[in-house]
């Protein structure tokens, strides 16, 4: 405060020291007997300089680090009550008033703010807070807090006349920090604002570049952890050591905590080949962020990393001193010039030794570990003694198991906003009016989360139960409850769709079946009337084809006349054509002089008629041909004529135009007068006048036109005569093509009709057709479905009322697949019980009697399962359904291989890959497996796994560009959803830590009486009647693939009656399929029942040779039973088989069963008795013969309990409540 300039507060000098991080001879000083030496420690030299000191100021000596019994033990030895420091030396130290000695549960009370803690109440806050920081935070059991709890009480009682329940009503702890407060004092937080901080929080940590998600709920542990790791890495030097089993949050609480502080994240990767060397290359990384950058940084190192002991050497004396020696000189010395600009600024000298000093001393301030290990087992307790800096360098936070609460908030947290209650998809619900309280779906997301809890806290109780009984352990995880939740969601999802999807393929079965049956009633009224009209529109086409008939003969004979008729005005026509040839032959002659004459005329303009015109006594040829022209045109030729002529502006036009086929005889000879005068001819006078000579071609070629054309006008006249018959002629013809057309047109109509009529009978034909073939498929259909209807309706109740309870029923099913692998049948009975009651009592909706087996996986796959080699006890193919149904991958506890040859038999068409930790290139083989989906059994594991594997275990995906990534032995592989993997131990009882068991399902294929019973039976079968065996495997197997038919029949039909659109009785394909279906699904159904009938025959006879089974069976447990005796006696049943087989063999024969049976159950009792003594000590026979007899007994029924109890118990009664009277009181008294 001094240093922060407020009023009123001394300056203080503050010496640091963390004991913890030193040994007695460092802290105190040591004394050398034999040479007589001082060596002074650090306390001593720092008490010795300020307790010399005379200046009045504060001086704090302060312990800054975790207060213990061990350390605070010593400090009492040499200090005594009078502050007085006695060292070993006989030195002693005075402490004057100005020299105080502060702990670190006052270095957090110094945390505190004048303008936050006004009041001595919340002051007194701040001191508990402190105070169970440091003392209760490090203790373990629930009584010593229990106790801690009252000596505050009793101290604020006695001290403060307060009690601890007035100062926190809640009963718990204050939570302090300065990280949510804006100006960074160190207030009173909240619970419920500091967890919607921290929910703030971690939306932007997960909205951070770089940042892998996180999915957490804070429940109130969470948040006091968070608090609690804040608190130690925001102090100098603070580090942190996270203590709880596997996946109760350490590392994520911690990278949430560093991101609050705005704190950098460090963490190593290791694999199989990671050594010593890696590691110290990774930590030269994490030194230079923090001592070249000086950049805050949290290193996270869990007790799964701890791939040597050198590890944690290392990190002991990196929490110690920071010092392990990392760089060589030469590498120092490539560090120094980044060193040297933070060193100018802080003013350290820049020589070696004083930048080295700077760079520890940034590593020291800017590096906070955190450590995650878990205590469990004894690796632990030997860190923590061969390293002690792990505890005593550091804070400890104990992870204990979810509280009830914390469980209820988890479920709450991961089911918000998944409907717990739908109704059942494709039928018609009721709508019943929920409570007016409450509503179903807010009862069940109540109601399961607090079951998902009793789960939890009832299996850990079992586990313990367990563990004091058969001293078998088992870990109840948080990742385990985790699994239980999103499991539960994930199969309530799987089953909604397959009982659904199931129940819906049945409904649309039943309505196509309905839909047919309603069909046949229409369909034969429907057929009757397309019958009656197919009748009715035959008879109209017969009579159409007579009209069509009738209409054809006429158009015939019309036909026929047309044709003679054309044939003679064809013969006409070519006559005429050589007429007109004729004639336009003599006219063609003459025609060109006409057309050079109209050319001539054409060139006339005029200024050349007027030049004429203008004559007034014309030049003779000029008169004389203008005469020429008006005698042509018919009129008097004189000038006067000729000039009135020439003046008409239509003058050339009337010559062009001029009517050359009507010249008179008379004309022409007046005519020729002119044209045959020597004088008149063109050239001549076109001496004279160029328009004259123009006229003058023109009359002469008129001349010889009509000349010529008197010789062709008779031939003309003769073909007009001849054109006008024939056009007669042709438009009688036209008239009676017409008549021909319309008699074709009308036929063509007829026709046309007769076709519209005639397909119409086709469509009515076809239709009729139609309507027969299914009118016969309804009635095929209806008669060979009707089984299956009334199956199909009960299944589809079936199926509703199994939606209605799936949330109870999954809800069993998840908690049975993840918590009940390790148990053995009591426990699990046990287990199940309690949640069957569980579930009534809380009315979730639950099928009473639910077979977990079947509800979980199909009795079909459960027989080829049986055929592959697992036993067909009940124990057996719950551990085949935890294997094949769970979410995580299997490790089995097969002592007797049981497991082993069933994977390898299920997975062998497969390709399934062997492997063992002792092969060289197992991780290639597992590369390549994950690549291609093929399954990988590794076999013969101990109590501790490759962490090579463990990406695989923990199933960390990534995705890219649009493909699964999983990284393994140090590469990115394309991972194919194909892969599965299963891991076998032949260790009876083995320990695995929560770290494995919270990745992996264990299941505990325990050996059982009746599974051994029907493998013994086999075996003796098979030796005394192998054909009967034979016989039996081969029913099996026929019996196992009808079923299969039968469903895969069933479910092919569903599809075909799914996926047909319309009416199926249109689709031939789907007919036949559904045909052909049926016929096989009968035959397959007699061949079943014939099969079925065969298997009890057999069974029957098989039973005969059941008591010697029995006996073998009952051996083989006594054997297992000396395991208790002494953990040294093992028995292989593969051993125990061969010896069975022995005894079969050469036990004496006879044709009697019984006697037979008798014979093998003498020898082979005896020979186990023989071989199994060979192994025992000699003070174990008598106890194996004694404990074999009485089993063999007991079986026989010949064994009286209770006197067999009372001979091994004595009479000692365990049960008071349940022990009979006293009969005989006057002589016993107890």
């Amino acid at each position: 405060m001094n240093a922060q300039r407020f009023q009123g507060w001394e300056s203080v000098a503050v010496h640091p020291v963390n004991p913890k991080a030193l040994n007695l001879a460092e802290l105190y000083g040591e004394y050398n007997l034999s040479t007589g030496e001082w060596l002074d420690g650090v306390l001593s030299s720092i008490m010795r300089i300020i307790c010399a000191d005379e200046d009045p100021m504060q001086k704090w000596l302060l312990f800054d680090g975790p207060v213990d019994a061990v350390w605070i033990e010593n400090m009492n030895s040499v200090m005594d009550d009078n502050k007085l420091l006695t060292l070993i030396n006989s030195e002693r130290i005075t402490m004057p008033p100005q020299v105080s000695l502060l702990f670190e549960v006052f270095q957090g009370l110094l945390r505190g703010s004048l303008e936050l803690q006004t009041t001595r109440s919340l002051f007194l806050r701040l001191w508990i807070h402190e105070c169970f920081r440091v003392f209760s935070d490090r203790l373990v059991d629930d009584s010593d807090q229990e106790w801690f709890v009252n000596t505050i009480n009793e101290t604020l009682g006695e001290y403060y006349e307060v009690t601890f329940h007035s100062l926190c009503p809640s009963k718990q702890s204050p939570l302090f920090g300065e990280f949510a407060h804006p100006q960074g004092f160190y207030e009173d937080l909240k619970l419920d604002t500091l967890r919607t901080y921290m929910i703030n929080q971690l939306e932007e940590y997960n909205n951070f570049p770089g940042m892998a998600r996180m999915n957490l709920v804070f429940f109130k542990e969470a948040i006091e952890h968070v608090v609690r790791i804040i608190r130690v890495i925001s102090q100098p030097r603070g580090h942190i050591l996270n203590i709880g089993i596997g996946g109760s949050g350490r590392q994520v609480l911690a990278k949430l905590a560093a991101f609050i502080l705005e704190m950098g994240i460090f963490q190593i990767e290791v694999s199989k080949k990671y050594k010593v060397g890696d590691l110290r290359e990774d930590l030269k990384a994490l030194y230079k962020i923090t001592g070249i950058k000086q950049r805050l940084t949290i290193f996270i190192f869990s007790s799964e990393q701890v791939a040597e002991l050198s590890f944690l050497e290392i990190i002991n004396n990196m929490l110690s001193s920071g010092e392990i020696n990392l760089f060589k000189a030469d590498e120092f010395d490539e560090l120094k010039s980044d060193l040297e600009r933070p060193a100018k600024k802080a003013g350290v000298e820049l020589n070696t030794e004083a930048l080295y000093s700077f760079f520890m001393l940034n590593i020291r301030d800017f590096m906070h570990i955190v450590l995650c290990f878990s205590p469990i087992g004894e690796s632990f307790r030997n860190y923590i003694r061969q390293y002690p800096a792990l505890l005593s360098a550091t804070t400890p936070n104990w992870f204990r198991l979810w509280p009830q609460e914390a469980l209820l908030e988890v479920a709450c947290h991961f089911l918000k906003g998944f409907q717990l209650n739908i109704p059942v998809p494709g039928k018609d619900e009721k709508k019943d009016r929920d409570s007016l309280v409450e509503t179903t779906e807010n009862v069940l997301h109540r109601d399961i989360p607090h079951a998902f809890s009793i789960m939890h806290s009832s299996v850990a109780k079992i586990s313990q139960l367990m563990l004091e009984e058969v001293k078998r352990y088992n870990y109840v995880t948080s990742p385990n409850y985790l699994q239980l939740v999103s499991g539960f969601k994930e199969l309530l999802e799987k089953k909604r769709l397959e009982v659904s999807s199931a129940a819906n393929r049945l409904r649309n079965g039943l309505s196509k079946i309905a839909e047919t049956q309603e069909k046949v009633t229409l369909m034969s009224e429907e057929l009757k009337v397309s019958s009656e009209q197919v009748k009715l529109l035959a008879k109209e086409c017969e009579e159409f084809i007579a009209m069509i008939e009738i209409q054809k003969s006429e158009a015939t004979e019309q036909k026929e006349i047309v044709d003679a008729e054309a044939v003679i005005i064809k013969r006409e026509e070519v006559i005429c054509l050589d007429l007109a040839a004729t004639a336009r032959a003599d006219l063609e002659v003459v025609l060109p002089m006409i057309d050079a004459a109209v050319k001539a005329l054409d060139a006339l303009n005029k200024k050349d008629i007027a030049e004429v015109k203008s004559y007034g006594r014309p030049p003779m040829k000029i008169e004389k041909v203008m005469e020429a022209v008006l005698i042509l045109i018919g009129k008097e030729p004189t000038w006067e004529n000729a000039k009135k002529v020439l003046s008409e502006s239509t003058f050339l036009n009337d010559l062009k135009n001029f009517d050359r086929d009507h010249i008179s005889e008379k004309t022409l000879k007046r005519i020729a007068m002119y044209t045959k005068n020597p004088e008149l001819e063109p050239d001549k006078v076109a001496v004279v006048s160029v328009a004259c000579k123009s006229l003058m071609l023109w009359i002469m070629a008129i001349e010889n036109y009509g000349k010529v054309y008197r010789i062709v006008a008779p031939k003309q006249e003769k073909l007009d005569n001849a054109m006008r018959s024939l056009e007669e002629k042709q438009a009688a013809l036209a008239a009676a093509k017409k008549k021909l057309e319309e008699l074709q047109a009308v036929i063509e109509e007829l026709y046309r009709q007769l076709n519209e009529k005639t397909e119409l009978l086709n469509e009515l034909r076809a239709k009729e057709e139609r309507l027969r073939k299914q009118l016969e498929r309804a009635i095929i259909l209806v008669e060979s479905l009707s089984g299956e209807r009334e199956r199909w309706i009960e299944t589809v109740a079936q199926l509703d009322v199994a939606f209605e309870k799936l949330p109870g029923d999954c809800l069993l099913s998840i908690a049975f697949v993840t918590y009940l692998g390790p148990f053995d049948t009591k426990y699990r009975e046990d287990l199940l019980s309690k949640w069957r009651q569980l579930i009534k009592d809380l009315v979730i909706p639950a099928t009473s009697e639910l077979k977990l087996t079947v509800f979980l996986c199909d009795a079909v796959s459960i027989r080829e399962w049986n055929i592959q080699g697992l036993p067909a006890d009940d124990l057996s193919t719950e551990n085949g359904v935890i294997v094949t149904q769970g979410s995580r991958w299997p490790l089995i506890i097969d002592p007797q291989m049981q497991a082993n040859n069933w994977i390898m038999k299920m997975e062998e068409h497969n390709q399934l890959i062997i492997i063992d930790l002792g092969m060289t290139d197992y991780l290639q083989q597992m590369e390549h497996s994950i690549k291609e989906g093929i399954p990988v059994l590794l076999q013969n594991v101990g109590e501790t796994l490759d962490q090579a594997i463990y990406p695989i275990l923990r199933r960390n995906f990534t995705i890219q560009s649009g493909e699964k990534l999983i990284k393994f032995n140090d590469k990115y592989l394309s991972y194919n959803d194909q892969f599965r993997f299963y891991i076998t131990t032949k260790i009876s009882n083995p320990h695995y830590p929560p770290e494995i068991s919270s990745k992996m399902t264990i299941v505990n294929f325990a050996l059982k009486q009746d599974g051994l019973e029907a493998q013994l039976l086999g075996i003796i079968v098979r030796k005394e009647k192998p054909a009967l065996e034979e016989q039996k495997d081969d029913l099996v197997m026929t019996i196992a693939r009808n079923k299969r038919t039968l469903i895969d029949l069933d479910n092919e039909i569903l599809r075909l009656l799914n996926e047909s659109r319309g009416s199926l009785l249109d689709d031939d394909k789907l007919f036949s399929t559904l045909q052909k279906s049926r016929q096989t699904s009968v035959l397959v159904k007699e061949s079943l029942s014939i099969a079925e009938v065969t298997e009890i025959e057999i069974d029957a006879a098989r039973q005969e040779y059941k008591p010697a089974s029995v006996r073998a069976a009952i051996l083989f447990f006594v054997l297992t039973d000396m395991s208790k005796i002494d953990p040294m006696y093992v028995f292989s049943l593969a051993a125990y088989i061969l010896l069975f087989t022995q005894s079969i063999e050469r036990s004496p024969r006879n044709q009697l069963v019984h006697e037979r049976i008798h014979n093998i159950d003498e020898y082979h009792t005896y020979s186990v008795y023989r071989n199994t003594c060979r192994g025992l000590f000699e003070r174990h026979k008598l106890l194996f013969s004694i404990h074999m007899t009485a089993k063999i007994l007991s079986n026989a029924g010949k064994l009286v309990e209770e006197e067999y109890d009372f001979i091994l118990k004595g009479g000692i009664v365990l049960d008071k409540q349940g022990q009979a009277p006293n009969p005989a009181k006057w002589w016993i008294s107890k």
